[in-house]
């Protein structure tokens, strides 16, 4: 099944964010690749934000010196090539 609406996207993106850290790009192929959909950035980075604000999801950047991600504020487009997203507990429940 192709991701057609915006809340099946957003399941799908949520999804994906259970078992690993995602981040938009990766996010995009993989949803290309696994549906065959013409699937943008864009439409993964609104279902990013759709999720924050929803506490479904949380934001991460990846620190280099301690190879780990650390929780950031994600404050939108401009941190979209950096952003790592995990869902949440509350998120994860919605998933099962």
């Amino acid at each position: 099944m192709v991701p057609t609406l915006k809340l099946d996207l957003e399941m799908e993106v949520l999804a994906m964010t259970c078992d690993d850290f995602e981040s938009s790009g990766t996010l995009t192929g993989d949803l290309r690749r696994d549906f065959g959909a013409q699937i943008t950035e864009d439409d993964v980075r609104a279902a990013f934000n759709a999720l924050l604000s929803k506490n479904l999801v949380e934001s991460y950047r990846y620190n280099v010196e301690s190879q780990q991600y650390v929780p950031v504020r994600f404050s939108g487009i401009e941190q979209a090539d950096t952003a790592w997203f995990y869902a949440t507990k509350a998120g994860k429940e919605l998933v099962r």
